[in-house]
């Protein structure tokens, strides 16, 4: 499992710090916002025990998830090498992931979570980066 998800919250906040400079222009930025918002949300989903708590971190996610798919719909050409990635973000967490988490297998979901996705999660960043304003 990678330290990045194992520094759980303050991971994901250094790597937001770090990255959020390098991401230019509004289409980008509402895409980084978007794309760190459904991210936050999963590691938060995957550690909840409770029900309750689980069903509102899934909406949270596929609130922030439905914005980026905005995005990439009205933004095409200037997101499809980002769209290409997030598809996959996406299939991973929704087939795998959620449903791992579903059959309270935690450490597995987690090992996904920390592995693919932290490798998918800085590529989109690194292509985000590239986006014209």
């Amino acid at each position: 499992m990678r330290g990045w998800f194992v520094g759980g919250m303050v991971g994901l906040l250094v790597m937001q710090g770090m990255v959020a400079q390098s991401v230019a222009g509004p289409v980008a930025d509402a895409a980084y916002a978007g794309m760190s918002e459904a991210r936050k949300a999963l590691i938060a989903y995957v550690d909840a025990k409770e029900k309750n708590e689980q069903n509102r971190y899934l909406d949270e996610m596929r609130n922030a998830s439905a914005r980026v798919d905005l995005l990439v719909r009205q933004h095409g050409t200037a997101l499809q090498e980002f769209n290409s990635v997030w598809s996959a973000f996406k299939a991973t967490r929704d087939g795998e992931i959620i449903p791992l988490t579903k059959a309270g297998k935690h450490n597995e979901a987690k090992q996904l979570a920390g592995g693919v996705q932290a490798d998918r999660l800085a590529n989109m960043l690194k292509i985000l980066s590239r986006v014209p304003q």
